[in-house]
């Protein structure tokens, strides 16, 4: 990425980061029960952003590597490997709470003492006692 143009790797990291976090944070979902295919769904993800924007970014994709190259290779272009990172993160973090309402419910029932979450898995007519023998 050399010289001025800074908005194309910019706005390539940041949505293909969020296409990967989005796929992980879908497929490794607990309503999908014991997939067996999210190792290939994942890895289908950084393939596709790999291939669309290695010629723009890199396709680095996480920020530890992102700035590991930048110190080798004397890239000034540091902050995008952080920022974006955390933005596509942020993005694929809200789409999936938009998509998923579901887990919303699921924490507003939970309750917000940490007593009640300890007791959230009794049946209806259960208690929290526990019966010496």
């Amino acid at each position: 990425m050399a010289g001025g143009n800074k908005f194309k790797p910019f706005l390539a990291e940041t949505m293909f980061t969020s296409l990967l976090a989005y796929t992980v944070l879908t497929v490794t979902h607990p309503k999908n029960g014991n997939a067996n295919f999210f190792g290939i769904a994942i890895g289908f993800a950084i393939m596709a952003g790999g291939m669309a924007v290695a010629s723009v970014s890199g396709a680095v994709f996480n920020p530890a590597v992102g700035l590991g190259l930048c110190a080798f290779s004397g890239n000034g272009s540091w902050w995008i490997y952080i920022i974006a990172p955390l933005l596509g993160g942020a993005l694929a973090g809200g789409l999936h709470t938009l998509m998923m309402p579901d887990d919303r419910d699921l924490q507003a029932h939970s309750g917000d003492s940490p007593s009640d979450g300890m007791h959230a898995h009794l049946l209806p007519g259960q208690d929290n006692k526990v019966n010496p023998t």
